[in-house]
């Protein structure tokens, strides 16, 4: 817990947000396969928390100073405890729950010691064509100079000896190479089916890559390093903010070393040569199992039924806005709402194919944080640019382990003659929004608008819930016009009646808001707030909530990561509650409810209620202007505030309680199928409005 009263500590709160998805991986209810992908998000979402959280706390502790949050050392100090503690449970539901779980539907995880003679073979071909030609081991005793560990990867240190002679004669180091699947499928008997990890794969053939040195007594174990993944971007003049992020992505594979972990079978006198010959300076060591990177896990092949796996939801389709005809045409007409993963992202794919093709479309103007790999979105703007169309991208450079890959997208975007931009060095985009402007001969001219929660990005629509809006209503484009004509000339400010724009005006905004609150509640009047986000850790507005609070104000919060405001603490607090809903889909969508004296004002958002969202990025809060739209954003609100089977309970224990029944025969609400089945429900229904119109 922090120091601070009313506050609770930001990086506890969000090791307890990461014991929720560890939750999912124990939890017996959930498909096998899906309980293996948990841990791996677990694993892979500890990793970026050692690389910028704890890697910031480091800092903070050779500067000798305390932080906001409290005192550096007794932060790590919790954190390491917690996290040795999840290690040991993390091999311990691998080896005891999973790898026993698997064999009772015939899937065996084996090691190099129990295949039989034709799996062997197997093995061994595969590794030779496959394996050993990207394999390049380092001879440790011959080395003089340090080799560098580089982070995401990570390695087998080796002992080489002699049968003949038991003492070790050479030690190596071997990168165990991440270009490779990590699973392998081995011929099986009858029924049952048999998976090799890459790891054991090398381990048997240590030999081919070593025994023509004359050593045939080989050991290996794995380890690994997370290092500090802090950019140090160059602000000056001499250089461009697209080469200043180069040039730091790659200084980050050599930032300080802020965790090691290793295989504790490791003999302890081989654990010390490692330490010093690879000069590991970090206090943050970690004992664990036989694997490192779980992270992989994620891609852990389904060889046996479609039961190991949560049941498929394919994105569904709005039978009454047809892809087949002109969006542009339908969103005159009326806004409408996409909530993904539930329903397709081929309604953004499809606006902006449209406006790469339409010969009266003049511009398409956009915003990118994150991208696919092989992007649709990218394709599209490509596209209109080469049909003559004024496109202008800005694309943010510094999204974190993201920047290789947008500079990657920002040298292709140029290169088909898209108007690139990166914002300001101080200042992220971290907005959702396109605008697109038509000019018909004789006819004023038009814009069409999606504004969003979350990425224009095609593979994480399949995976986060959010929303995206699509308008074209002059309240809204006209302002999104301004505030692009205030990017392109890397200007931050403007006055925005309808958009409230960060960091421009959204923290006096939200602040307003609950003042309202406060005030309507003062005077006997009903008055809520409903937030649901993915953050909550700015501590002025976290005092006004309280004060809202005590003014009697509802609160409802459903906060899916870091929360440093204690819920339920009578005097403080007593009129908020606080869920976090962790499932199948990475809940990211932002929204904002407020009762606004019976008038209920709803809006959508890219920004969380944190510091760099509210003041150092540029991000988009927009009102649900249509009807329908507002009536399903609140809808799904509503059924996430009454689950009961994925909702865990925020509080100053950070004891992550699920959410009970209210009473004991209430049936079971799992928000995300409950969503689903709405918008599967809402088609069938409007299928057979369709119907009975035909008829008559």
């Amino acid at each position: 817990m922090s120091k601070k009263s009313k506050f609770i500590n930001g990086e506890l709160s969000w090791l307890s947000f990461n014991n929720r998805v560890l939750q999912e991986a124990c939890n017996e209810n959930v498909p096998l396969l899906e309980r293996i992908r948990f841990l791996a998000i677990f694993s892979s979402n500890l990793d970026e928390f050692f690389r910028v959280k704890v890697a910031a706390l480091l800092q903070y502790v050779k500067l000798k100073k305390n932080y906001y949050d409290g005192n550096p050392r007794e932060v790590l100090s919790s954190i390491l405890s917690q996290v040795k503690d999840q290690q040991v449970l993390i091999d311990t539901i691998f080896n005891k729950e999973f790898k026993p779980l698997l064999a009772e539907n015939q899937i065996y995880i084996v090691d190099e010691t129990q295949l039989d003679e034709v799996q062997k073979e197997f093995v061994k071909h595969y590794f030779r064509e496959n394996i050993l030609p990207d394999l390049s081991p380092i001879m440790l005793d011959s080395l003089e100079e340090t080799f560098q560990l580089k982070d995401p990867a990570f390695y087998f240190i080796i002992s080489l000896a002699e049968r003949k002679n038991k003492k070790v004669k050479a030690y190596a180091l071997l990168e165990i190479p991440g270009n490779k699947r990590r699973f392998l499928a081995l011929p099986g008997k009858e029924e049952k089916k048999y998976v090799i990890i890459l790891d054991d794969i090398i381990r048997l053939c240590f030999k081919d890559i070593f025994g023509f040195l004359g050593y045939d007594e080989i050991t290996g174990y794995t380890l690994k390093v997370i290092r500090d993944a802090e950019l140090d971007i160059d602000s000056g003049l001499s250089m461009s903010l697209l080469d200043s992020i180069s040039k730091s992505v790659k200084k980050r594979k050599e930032g300080a070393i802020v965790r090691f972990t290793y295989d504790s079978e490791i003999p302890p006198k081989l654990l010390e040569y490692t330490i010093q010959k690879l000069k590991i300076k970090t206090t943050n060591i970690i004992p664990g199992g036989r694997y490192r990177n779980f992270r992989d896990f994620s891609k852990f092949p389904n060889v046996g039924s479609k039961d190991l796996e949560y049941t498929s939801t394919p994105p569904l389709y709005r039978p009454d806005i047809d892809l087949g005809k002109s969006l542009f045409a339908q969103m005159v007409k009326r806004d409408f709402l996409i909530s993904v993963p539930y329903q397709s992202f081929d309604y953004v794919i499809t606006f902006l194919r449209e406006a790469a093709l339409d010969p009266n479309v003049t511009s398409i103007r956009m915003t990118l944080y994150r991208m696919a790999g092989r992007s649709r979105i990218i394709n599209a703007l490509t596209t209109a640019a080469k049909n003559g169309k004024k496109v202008v991208v800005l694309v943010e450079l510094k999204a974190r382990f993201d920047e290789e890959s947008n500079i990657y997208w920002t040298q292709e975007l140029e290169e088909a003659g898209v108007k690139v931009m990166h914002g300001l060095p101080e200042f992220k985009v971290h907005s959702k929004i396109c605008l697109v402007n038509r000019k018909k001969k004789g006819l004023p001219e038009e814009q069409f608008a999606i504004l969003g929660t979350g990425n224009y990005n095609e593979i994480t629509a399949k995976i986060y819930t959010d929303y995206h809006y699509f308008t074209s209503s002059k309240r809204l484009t006209g302002e999104l016009d301004q505030l692009f004509n205030n990017l392109e000339k890397n200007i931050i400010g403007g006055a925005f009646r309808h958009l409230v724009v960060s960091p421009i005006s959204f923290r006096k905004k939200i602040l307003s808001w609950i003042d309202k609150e406060i005030a309507s509640a003062k005077k006997g009047n009903k008055s809520y707030i409903i937030l649901k986000i993915n953050g909550l850790t700015d501590e002025e507005v976290i005092e006004k909530l309280y004060q809202a609070s005590k003014a009697g104000v509802k609160i409802q919060l459903i906060v899916r990561g870091i929360c440093r405001l204690e819920a339920g603490v009578k005097g403080l607090s007593d009129h908020i509650s606080c869920i976090s809903i962790v499932d199948k889909f990475l809940e990211h969508a932002r929204v904002y409810i407020f009762s606004n004296g019976g008038k209920e004002k709803l809006y959508l958002s890219s920004a969380d209620l944190m510091p760099r969202n509210i003041d150092y990025r540029i991000e988009v809060t927009f009102p649900v202007l249509d009807i329908e739209s507002h009536k399903i954003v609140r809808d799904m609100i509503n059924i996430q505030l009454n689950d009961n089977v994925k909702a865990r309970i925020q509080n100053p224990k950070l004891s992550n309680e699920y959410k009970a029944k209210k009473h004991p025969g209430d049936l079971d609400i799992r928000s995300q199928i409950v969503e689903y089945n709405y918008f599967k429900n809402e088609n069938n229904e409007r299928n057979e409005e369709n119907e009975e119109n035909k008829r008559d």
